[in-house]
């Protein structure tokens, strides 16, 4: 499996929120089948991102099936994320279910799970780059359309040579409190899980 999750104990807790929601090493993998399930591969998806288990849970399980996610802040001005929508025409979205973002747009739920929904819009799949795995925006402030494409090689190899710079182990555990759109806080979240590690998310501030 990406990141070599499927190495660790099935019982290990791979993430904890400060909301009290917990997934262990062999939760993450479920989720990921049952997600892939319901998610033609290579198709395109829009995540609005909390530092919850939701979150993690739906970026996980996109790389894990090759569904190439956008990461979006949950606070990005309706505006700015309608013209996105517009421009890229994503074929779905994983969201908070408190999240009203979507509500004007003509779309079907398919999955509620970990104060999360998963939505269809209806758009064709577009034709994705083999190797592309994640799109990151350069500028959450302005919602520039220009974005940061990363292969799963950029990603994978990140993650292990992090691990190994910090001497990370399944005994460690990390406080992440950068937003998952940015690069930084992703960097965090697959370097601790591909050592086997725990992460631990919150929104609130230091």
């Amino acid at each position: 499996m990406f990141l070599n999750i499927d190495q660790h104990s099935t019982h290990k807790l791979a993430a904890k929120d400060s909301l009290g929601g917990e997934v262990t090493y062999g939760n993450l993998k479920e989720f990921s089948v049952e997600f892939g399930k319901l998610i033609e591969s290579r198709s395109l998806i829009f995540i609005l991102a909390k530092n919850t288990i939701g979150g993690l849970s739906g970026y996980y399980g996109s790389l894990e099936n090759r569904i190439v996610p956008l990461i979006l802040g949950t606070d990005l001005e309706d505006g700015l994320l309608l013209n996105l929508w517009k421009q890229y025409q994503p074929n779905y979205a994983w969201l908070p279910l408190e999240s009203e973002k979507f509500n004007k747009i003509e779309h079907s739920i398919i999955w509620e799970i970990q104060g999360y929904q998963l939505i269809k819009f209806d758009h064709p799949k577009p034709e994705l780059y083999c190797d592309l795995s994640l799109l990151l925006s350069t500028s959450g402030s302005t919602g520039s359309p220009k974005l940061v494409r990363h292969s799963y090689e950029n990603i994978s190899s990140s993650a292990k040579n992090v691990a190994a710079l910090f001497e990370i182990t399944d005994q460690d555990r990390a406080l992440v409190t950068l937003p998952l759109q940015y690069t930084m806080g992703l960097s965090v979240v697959t370097s601790y899980l591909f050592a086997g590690a725990t992460v631990l998310l919150t929104d609130l501030s230091l």
